[in-house]
């Protein structure tokens, strides 16, 4: 199952207005931006999904399943403080740490890679 996110149980899945909300706050909220930094093209990687259909839920347009289930999952990792974004390396690349691993969840991904299963 590498590469894929884990799915979330039924009763976890953010609602698509929410996951809309989410991403827009983290793109234009000036007050957000200042203290939590989310690259959306990052955000995209991390949940696996192309970063054209992300903007495209981020305009409200409806989204697949697959990718309401994935994006459900990485914004609720955001949202609990459990992923973090940072900026590392020469030329500076946006990097992603796991703050507070969980049981059962899913291993950091290899650099540049796609989220994996420990």
């Amino acid at each position: 199952m590498g590469g894929r996110a884990r799915p979330v149980e039924p009763d976890e899945l953010m609602p698509a207005s929410d996951i809309v909300r989410c991403l827009r706050k983290y793109r234009y909220d000036p007050a957000w931006r200042k203290s939590h930094k989310v690259p959306i093209r990052r955000l995209a990687k991390l949940a696996g999904v192309d970063p054209d259909r992300l903007y495209s839920a981020m305009r409200g347009e409806p989204m697949a399943q697959r990718i309401h289930m994935k994006l459900s999952t990485v914004i609720g990792w955001v949202e609990r403080g459990e992923v973090r974004f940072y900026m590392s390396g020469f030329p500076a690349v946006w990097q992603v740490e796991f703050v507070t691993p969980r049981e059962g969840a899913l291993a950091p991904p290899r650099p540049g890679g796609p989220l994996r299963r420990p």
